[in-house]
């Protein structure tokens, strides 16, 4: 059991990792630069007005700005990748960690159920992580480009984020695994719910055109949606041969 769970998940983790990271470094990461464009403009027209304070600013603190899009502030003296090839195999290593811990996820779940029916029902699979991890959060919490970070507490947004997929998950398996269509309505409802208690979002005045923010959601889902599918499709796929060897 513990070889039909560990291998197809370690497996498909890498080959989706792998594929994850050179999608956001062809599709993603030209975004992030243009938007970082934008935002250092904002900032240079700012230096001038406040020069003494952003000197001390810059003794105090360093920004680093994932491939995501997420921007994070490091203290003096915290370790943050440098630009260039650091950045570049820090990014590799983190796709790769971060789908090697879905594949495992998803690989536990389908041998949970028993349910394996070769790789199509595995991209069914996938396309339900898609939905629980990022889908779901996106409807309230959107990604964001660098420049255009909300003023809501980030633990506030990543704790109704692991909620809103849980919640999400949850909904999804009554759907699918209850026939009573009482279940199937609590499972909706388990969907839903969350949206109604989103964090609130302070609106903050950025430079990033309109456009530049729209592509930059509708091209980390897509990205996101075929690493699932590939994901899902991959690690039914080994764990029906690690089942059922030839």
């Amino acid at each position: 059991m513990f070889r039909r769970i560990f291998y197809p998940g370690l497996l498909a983790g890498l080959i989706a990792g792998v594929f994850v990271f050179s999608a956001q470094q062809l599709e993603l990461v030209p975004l992030v630069f243009e938007a970082e464009t934008y935002e250092n403009a904002v900032g240079a027209h700012g230096h001038a007005e406040a020069q003494p304070a952003a000197e001390e600013a810059s003794r105090q603190e360093s920004v680093h700005i994932h491939d995501d899009g997420e921007r994070h502030v490091h203290g003096e003296g915290e370790w943050s990748p440098s630009d260039g090839l650091e950045r570049t195999m820090f990014s590799l290593f983190s796709s790769l960690v971060t789908a090697v811990g879905f594949g495992l996820i998803l690989s536990a779940a389908i041998a949970f159920t028993g349910r394996i029916y070769g790789w199509r029902q595995g991209v069914v699979w996938g396309l339900a992580g898609f939905v629980a991890v990022h889908l779901s959060p996106a409807f309230s919490l959107p990604p964001e480009l660098p420049g255009m970070a909300s003023e809501a507490d980030l633990m506030a947004r990543q704790t109704w984020s692991i909620a809103t997929t849980v919640f999400t998950a949850a909904g999804l398996a009554l759907i699918a695994f209850r026939d009573a269509w009482l279940w199937r309505i609590a499972g909706a409802a388990l969907i839903v719910l969350p949206h109604f208690f989103a964090v609130e979002r302070t609106h903050v005045d950025h430079a990033i055109p309109v456009e530049l923010a729209s592509q930059f959601i509708v091209s980390t889902l897509v990205v996101t949606a075929l690493f699932w599918m590939l994901l899902g499709g991959l690690t039914a796929y080994l764990t029906d041969r690690k089942a059922h060897p030839a």
